[in-house]
């Protein structure tokens, strides 16, 4: 048991280690700088799906399509999400884990058009683009 714990936390310090953070309570920073993915966005797929994703300071996220938690593995208290800043566009990474086992990752492909209106490219899937073209779903969500 302690071992896994040990994998789980050394999963998380490697996903997070290349990601900066900002202490809470500091003021919620300007679009396209650390801790602006902060808060709850909702939006409209291309099929009238409603989709909402809340990201939290402490590195926590929920995924909901249609109301419905997407969870694979039952357990919303492994749900954490990643970003990369640096990268262009900005990569943002769901990561559902479940301790003993692989790690499921819903990779978004983001791009702040305001500070509160995401324009957001996925195929809800773990692969890396290497071209935005390659993309099936573009939406849009709000804060």
């Amino acid at each position: 048991m302690e071992r896994r714990n040990i994998f789980i936390v050394f999963i998380i310090l490697s996903l997070l280690s290349s990601c900066q953070t900002i202490k809470i309570g500091e003021e919620m920073p300007r679009s396209n700088s650390i801790g602006a993915e902060v808060g709850t966005w909702r939006g409209k797929l291309k099929d009238g799906r409603t989709i909402k994703l809340s990201l939290s300071r402490s590195g926590n996220a929920l995924l909901y399509l249609n109301n419905k938690l997407i969870n694979p593995f039952k357990n919303d208290k492994t749900i954490v999400y990643v970003i990369d800043y640096n990268s262009k566009p900005i990569e943002l990474m769901v990561v559902f884990m479940k301790e003993g086992e692989t790690s499921e990752v819903v990779i978004f492909y983001i791009e702040f058009l305001s500070r509160d209106l995401l324009r957001v490219y996925t195929n809800f899937g773990n692969k890396r683009i290497t071209d935005i073209s390659e993309i099936n779903n573009i939406f849009l969500l709000r804060r």
